[in-house]
């Protein structure tokens, strides 16, 4: 009879992540560092900063009303949109 017993087999069963480990750590690394690398790339987003004195209340109902919104702040936005900016108090 040609058995196998349990410590003989054991050393052949592949182990958890086989030799892949250090390669999967070395890709990690990799992306890690590209990612850190075209972020510092990447021109900075100016940044805009906006005065708004306080203005009139809005009534938030659904309707506008004429005149409303004249006292907001107005930023343009990109694809040829506007957001309006308004402190009431």
């Amino acid at each position: 009879m040609n058995s196998v017993s349990a410590p003989e087999t054991a050393h052949r069963l592949p182990k958890p992540y086989g030799g892949n480990r250090r390669r999967a750590f070395g890709l990690g690394v990799i992306v890690i560092l590209s990612t850190v690398w075209i972020g510092a790339m990447l021109p900075e987003t100016p940044e805009e900063v906006i005065h708004q004195s306080a203005g009139k209340p809005v009534m938030v109902d659904g309707n506008i009303e004429p005149g409303e919104w004249s006292d907001a702040a107005e930023v343009k936005m990109p694809n040829d949109a506007w957001l309006y900016l308004k402190i009431s108090g």
